[in-house]
């Protein structure tokens, strides 16, 4: 995906323009230095979506989609991709043993699935289950459920609730 760049972030202050101005601007410019490259790393302004996080799953389907992405756009082998073979995203820091970057939190999305952070077994279970999710998008039957979230991530302004949506229209600008 040399044209997105997709990120879960959770912010506990409200600082997320704060954030991503250093991202597009101090991580571009260390990132094209080191890299010796020269020209625009992201091109225009971010989107970010606001996910009820604590509900009906908002938060699990934001990671799902994130680490499957490079299959539902084509970028893996189409009859038997391997997730772990796409290394632009966090995908093997969840199912392998491996240091966690300080930044990273496997728990919530772990949590999410009602898995323990607990080792191995958990690593496992996490990856099997995208496994089986990446084999509906390949087989084109994700339920209605996940079309209708996947379409509110790359088209809508929210993923959560009504009741969430209109709370996020009650705060103040």
């Amino acid at each position: 995906m040399s044209n997105d760049c997709h990120l879960l972030l959770e912010t506990p202050e409200p600082n997320l323009v704060a954030g991503m101005k250093w991202f597009q601007g101090t991580y571009t410019q260390r990132f094209i230095a080191r890299h010796r490259l020269s020209g625009h790393l992201f091109q225009g302004r971010h989107k970010a979506i606001p996910v009820q996080a604590e509900a009906n799953g908002y938060f699990c389907a934001a990671s799902e989609y994130i680490h499957r992405d490079p299959v539902r756009v084509r970028l893996l082998e189409a009859g038997r991709p391997d997730l772990r073979e796409y290394r632009w995203r966090s995908f093997l820091h969840f199912v392998q043993k491996t240091r966690l970057p300080e930044w990273l939190r496997r728990d919530r999305a772990f949590g999410a699935l009602e898995l323990p952070d607990e080792g191995a077994g958990s690593r496992r279970r996490y990856r099997g289950w995208l496994v089986a999710r990446t084999r509906d998008v390949l087989d084109q039957e994700a339920t209605e459920k996940q079309s209708g979230q996947w379409r509110e991530l790359r088209l809508g302004w929210c993923l959560g609730s009504e009741s969430f949506g209109d709370q996020l229209m009650d705060w103040p600008a």
